[in-house]
């Protein structure tokens, strides 16, 4: 019985994984091709950094009905294979494209000039220089994106959208019949089986690959994004990745400027950046509606759209917005609360942070919605605890990344000031590490908060199989679920409209504010 559940949760993985990895690759030949194109051409930039900035906001799970309709409309053969490679997709891809745009932004002067001066060609300029640039942010980066694809692929691979009731064999499907079934034990081989997924595929591809792109770093002493296992020594030599191009320049005698943000601190008009939010929902819901509009009239959508207005009311959508907003800042701030001291202590102490943050690494790729009918039955009653748990398990890993970035690049001569002087505890949080760090946390900050929003529509209400929990009390989350299960499309497109401008809005006027303002109190030592 054991091994028949073993060999459904391994041939289950392994198609997902086959998802996943589709998605990734999409989302690497998106990223070189869009954040290459805003990083080197000015008038691009102007329209793809607010556009992306914005796309980034939007709640993915929001669309997806629409897309899987779509899709499924246009092919019912492999639409429902596109849909959920398109949400994977597009839950991936916005990590690494502002990767590649700051990679390529602060590529040293001296070596663009170097190459224009030798005559590459703009191929031989991308192959040689750009792409390879952007190779430790990219491989870095796969963590962070894998991880996110794995948080939605359970709602990728089942999807109940009023009639339309969509099921893909893969790990959140397997895991929903175990569910239903009151399978136990098939629920805990397919998490075992999962975790091992993890680990072997952090073990053999990731570390390896963020390990070979070391060599592509412009620093004359390189500062290593994360720890890495010396697999070499492991593994005594055996090549675990094939050979890559290389780039060969000599090591400049400088360091770069340590956070490559400064787009952030540009301004942007908040009600134009509203405008522009909204725009693009409008257009996005419109193409995946254009299969709908054969069957419906536009004059009609539009009326049903205004209908929804007036039967939801403003009073019920404001109190689905404050229940969801405080569930979202007391995530955020608990995150924050435990990440810091956990970052600067990792930061510090190098030989606990090659066994910890392996470790934080499984475990924040594990996906909280796969582990939902045993929080579902576990906390029954505990309808908020179980909501802040799937939220904190959803967003907390962007703040503690961010902030373990933000404190290893704290230059060693100023650690060494404050042992010196023998400034430890709340004093050394406040004089060096909280000042060094607060920009990247910040952004790790806005990129948490993006997160759980998005996560609200699976933490406060969910349905798994058989298994449906969610919170009683409001929330904007719980809305769109309902939604989403009535296939009330219009309900839905007014939902996801409202959570833009939640989302826009606290970005605009709190985040970007807060990040001026860490920015313009902070000032990085220019290099000699």
């Amino acid at each position: 019985m054991v091994l028949e559940e073993l060999a459904i949760a391994w041939a289950a993985v392994g198609v997902s994984w086959l998802r996943m990895a589709a998605a990734l690759f999409l989302s690497v030949g998106f990223s070189l091709l869009v954040g290459g194109v805003a990083a080197l051409n000015k008038r691009a930039e102007k329209i793809i950094i607010p556009l992306l900035d914005v796309l980034q906001s939007i709640p993915i799970l929001g669309f997806f009905p629409l897309a899987l309709y779509g899709f499924y409309t246009l092919s019912p053969a492999i639409g429902a294979e596109a849909a959920a490679i398109f949400l994977i997709f597009t839950s991936q891809v916005w990590n690494l494209t502002f990767a590649v745009y700051e990679s390529i932004k602060v590529i040293p002067a001296e070596f663009i000039e170097t190459s224009k001066a030798l005559g590459l060609s703009p191929w031989a300029r991308a192959t040689k220089l750009y792409i390879p640039s952007t190779l430790p942010r990219i491989f870095v980066g796969f963590v962070s994106s894998w991880s996110n694809g794995l948080y939605f692929l359970v709602a990728s691979e089942i999807i109940d959208f009023g009639e339309l009731d969509v099921k893909l064999f893969g790990l959140g499907s397997t895991m929903a019949s175990f569910a239903s079934a009151g399978n136990v034990t098939g629920m805990a081989v397919t998490l075992a089986v999962l975790v091992a997924a993890i680990i072997l595929t952090d073990l053999f591809v990731f570390l390896p690959l963020i390990h070979y792109s070391g060599r592509f770093k412009f620093e004359a002493t390189a500062v290593e994004d994360s720890p890495i296992i010396p697999l070499s020594s492991v593994f005594k030599g055996r090549k675990l990745v094939g050979r890559l191009p290389r780039i060969r320049f000599p090591s400049p005698e400088f360091m770069l400027p340590r956070i490559p943000l400064g787009w952030l601190t540009k301004r942007v008009r908040f009600v134009k950046t509203l405008l522009y939010a909204l725009a693009i929902t409008l257009l996005a819901y419109l193409i995946f509606l254009l299969p709908l509009l054969r069957e419906i009239p536009l004059q009609k959508l539009l009326y049903g759209f205004l209908e929804r207005i007036y039967t939801i009311g403003p009073y019920n959508i404001i109190l689905d917005v404050a229940f969801s907003l405080a569930r979202v800042a007391t995530a955020v701030l608990f995150a924050v609360a435990w990440s810091i001291p956990l970052a600067i202590y990792l930061a510090t102490n190098r030989r606990a942070a090659l066994f910890t943050i392996p470790i934080i690494q499984v475990a924040a790729s594990i996906p909280a919605t796969i582990t939902y009918p045993i929080f579902a039955s576990l906390l029954q009653g505990y309808d908020e605890l179980r909501t802040f748990i799937l939220i904190i398990m959803g967003m907390q890993w962007y703040v503690f990344f961010a902030a373990y970035a933000g404190m290893r690049r704290v230059p060693s001569e100023e650690r060494e000031v404050l042992e010196l002087y023998n400034i430890r505890g709340l004093a050394g949080l406040k004089v060096l590490y909280l000042p060094r760090g607060i920009p990247s946390i910040i952004s790790g900050c806005i990129a948490a908060t993006g997160g759980a929003w998005n996560t609200l529509v699976v933490a406060e209400r969910m349905k798994i199989g058989g298994v449906v929990a969610g919170v009683k009390t409001p929330g904007l989350g719980k809305a769109i679920s309902v939604a989403t299960e009535m296939g009330d499309i219009y309900s839905l497109a007014l939902l996801v409209a409202v959570m833009v401008i939640v989302i826009i809005s606290i970005n605009k006027v709190f985040w970007r504010k807060l990040y001026e303002l860490a920015t313009s109190k902070l000032r990085f030592p220019e290099a000699t």
